[in-house]
């Protein structure tokens, strides 16, 4: 996954709020917590939890977490999905209001 970062592996986890700078990392399964700043080109290794204004290693990732995040995520999909069964429509396909 690609955003204003180098690089968002596969599993990770952004926390709202949190910025990643132009040129940072992400390891897959890493944790960035809410209003968290990743500076220009910092790395974020695979299975860690970083945090703080610059981020920092705080922890490893343990496997309750992930079961945490695995189903979280499942949560999204389903509310997304439910969603979209009801007929709301995806922000990108909305038609502009104009007064």
């Amino acid at each position: 996954m690609y955003k204003n970062g180098k690089q968002i592996g596969d599993q990770a986890v952004i926390g709202m709020g949190a910025v990643i700078s132009i040129w940072s990392e992400i390891g897959e399964w890493a944790i960035v917590a809410e209003g968290s700043v990743v500076k220009l080109k910092q790395m974020i290794p695979l299975k860690i939890v970083a945090a703080g204004n610059p981020a920092k290693i705080i922890r490893d990732v343990s496997e309750k977490d992930k079961k945490f995040w695995s189903w979280e995520k499942k949560i999204y999909i389903y509310l997304a999905k439910k969603y979209l069964d009801i007929g709301v429509m995806p922000l990108d396909n909305r038609q502009h209001l104009t007064s």
